[in-house]
């Protein structure tokens, strides 16, 4: 019988963790933004959305179909 011991983490404060990285850059790595959030929210404000660091732009999609 053995045993291992590894070293595990827990983010308990994400408000904390995220000052933390704000005045650290080289940190930046280690979040990340959740997109499906984040296009959800633009989503519902649409070209009104005004988030810093990310840039909100229309896309024209062009579709034909056979009739």
């Amino acid at each position: 019988i053995s045993t291992t011991t590894t070293v595990d983490f827990e983010v308990v404060d994400l408000l904390e963790l995220v000052k933390h990285i704000a005045v650290r850059p080289e940190l930046i790595n280690l979040i990340a933004a959740d997109q499906v959030k984040v296009r959800a929210y633009v989503r519902g404000l649409g070209m009104a959305c005004n988030l810093p660091g990310v840039r909100v732009f229309e896309k024209q999609t062009m579709a034909a179909r056979k009739g």
